[in-house]
């Protein structure tokens, strides 16, 4: 888990890892010091805009295969707790999971028993809605076009799952 919060560090703040753009998909590349595995974080804004700034969907992709699923919000929602958050792909029905939440992120992580059909759902999808509750009751919603993900995903040879 660590590893997962380190990594979305790196990728939001760092500019000296491999990057690139297609369509209004950012794909960062990250080789770890030690093993030399390349894994790709595939981030998309709510704007479209291919600067990566808050709010912003993402996924990390492992050995060809997703493994992390990501919502970085523009308000903070908490620190360190597991709790729900809603989602809805292309205007159906709203469903209900358990997601980890640190600061402004709320992710569903591979070790997580709903994460395949979360993340089937997700990565066949062409329109992402979130909505997450902070600490304090507050809620925030924010809305992702996905389109291009598929052309995203080619460029990393990452897998849907």
């Amino acid at each position: 888990m660590k590893k997962m919060w380190a990594l979305f560090f790196v990728v939001f703040f760092s500019v000296g890892m491999g990057q690139q753009v297609i369509g209004n998909w950012v794909i960062v590349e990250d080789k770890d010091a030690f093993t030399d595995q390349v894994s790709y974080t595939i981030i998309i804004t709510e704007s479209g805009e291919v600067e990566p700034t808050p709010p912003m969907f993402s996924f990390v992709c492992r050995n060809g295969v997703i493994d992390t699923i990501a919502v970085t919000m523009r308000n903070y929602l908490d620190s360190g707790e597991v709790r729900n958050f809603d989602y809805r792909v292309d205007d159906g029905e709203v469903k209900t999971v358990r997601g980890f939440y640190s600061s402004r992120i709320v992710a569903v992580v591979s070790s997580m028993s709903h994460f395949p059909t979360v993340r089937s759902e997700v990565m066949s999808a062409t329109k992402l809605a979130i909505r997450a509750t902070s600490y304090n009751r507050d809620t925030y919603t924010v809305v992702f076009d996905l389109t291009g993900l598929g052309e995203a995903l080619a460029a990393t040879n990452c897998r849907r799952g």
